[in-house]
């Protein structure tokens, strides 16, 4: 899977997205993702798959999805 990711998770990352197997389901790849980049721990952040947020932690991912890490945006 293909794990994007903006604005502040961006920085934090280092990159702009990254390929993945590591997870199953949101709530693994959160863990996933914090082991990767600590500091995402204390980032907040909505997950959207293929291009829709998801806020059940239990959904599961197929190798074939697109994840964004999308933490607040601001501006006018």
């Amino acid at each position: 899977m293909t794990v994007k990711f903006f604005a502040r998770a961006a920085e934090i990352a280092g990159c702009d997205s990254v390929q993945t197997d590591a997870a199953g389901n949101l709530k693994d790849l959160r863990i996933w993702l914090t082991e990767q980049w600590p500091s995402l721990h204390d980032t907040a952040f909505v997950t959207a798959v293929n291009l829709q947020i998801i806020h059940d932690e239990n959904h599961q991912l197929n190798s074939n999805d697109e994840i964004a890490i999308l933490p607040p945006f601001s501006g006018g």
